[in-house]
């Protein structure tokens, strides 16, 4: 087991579902607020202090405390039930893109 899982089991065994759940809800709310300085960032019509690049460095460490927290909350029956439906996900983003792309030609 790496050290990676490790943390993550140390973490689902020391803290209720509720904490578990609590924590991801936390997490998601940041990367949102860390995703709305990125565009604010690049767009530059609504001003931040924050930087194209700090933007990014932000959403890039939320996005990894959103990623901890939801694989620390899942068992691993979730986690390839997870991966399952986001196989499916995938499949029908890329399927709506291309039915877009071909409506439009």
């Amino acid at each position: 087991m790496s050290r990676y899982d490790e943390n993550l089991s140390y973490i689902f065994d020391a803290l209720s579902e509720d904490d578990r759940q609590l924590q991801i809800i936390e997490e998601s709310a940041e990367l949102i607020v860390a995703i709305c300085k990125m565009i604010r960032a690049r767009k530059g019509t609504n001003p931040t202090p924050v930087t194209t690049k700090q933007a990014r460095a932000m959403m890039l460490e939320e996005s990894a405390d959103v990623a901890v927290s939801m694989e620390a909350s899942a068992t691993y029956t979730d986690a390839q039930e997870i991966n399952r439906i986001k196989l499916e996900k995938a499949e029908r983003w890329v399927n709506r893109i291309k039915e877009t792309n071909r409506d439009e030609v």
